[in-house]
């Protein structure tokens, strides 16, 4: 399963950490790779997707409130990854 493909399954502390595990592998094996490869540029990548995250439900056919919240912290650790 893919790293995307965890992030959209997360729907428990459970699936949250198993999703975790395999972020963390990414980072060690691609960090290269990433949009935001250190945790300053990540964490305010982190910030900037959490003020304009209305965009990425509204994309998907999705409502916020309806997510739940182990699979919105996948979301921002995805979007955190690739934000510029």
């Amino acid at each position: 399963m893919s790293l995307v493909e965890r992030a959209l399954a997360v729907a428990s502390r459970e699936d949250f950490v198993q999703f975790l595990e395999l972020f963390c592998a990414e980072l060690g094996e691609e960090q290269a790779e990433w949009e935001n490869d250190n945790l300053s540029s990540f964490l305010e990548a982190m910030l900037g997707w959490c003020q304009g995250m209305e965009w990425f439900y509204h994309y998907r056919g999705e409502d916020v409130e309806a997510i739940s919240s182990w699979r919105f912290m996948a979301d921002v650790l995805m979007g955190a990854q690739i934000t510029e």
